[in-house]
């Protein structure tokens, strides 16, 4: 381990989404997007991005959705959240010594 260690960064980003795990806490336990409000007239129904599906890589691709009232909505466009904004530049700021990133 101390050999890997020596040649690799490991970065962790333990919760990018608390708005939207609170929200599953609270009220919808399969919750899967953050809590973006459109407008207040959708409130009620159609509100929220799915993260997962916010990165610019291969963005609106299979899987995903451009009606926000999916569980699936991709946001209005690549990297549109800021949550996800955030982890796309340190991605990038850091793009030579990249070797995997994992999402879990």
């Amino acid at each position: 381990m101390n050999k890997f260690l020596k040649y690799y960064d490991i970065f962790f980003l333990v919760l990018v989404n608390p708005d939207g795990y609170q929200f599953s806490l609270l009220e919808d336990f399969f919750w899967r997007k953050n809590l973006r409000n459109f407008s207040r007239e959708f409130y009620d129904e159609c509100f929220g991005v799915d993260l997962n599906r916010n990165y610019d890589y291969h963005w609106m691709k299979i899987g995903a959705s451009n009606s926000m009232c999916t569980d699936i909505y991709a946001g209005a466009y690549p990297a549109s959240e800021p949550e996800i904004s955030a982890i796309q530049n340190f991605i990038l700021s850091k793009k030579s010594h990249w070797l995997s990133f994992v999402s879990l």
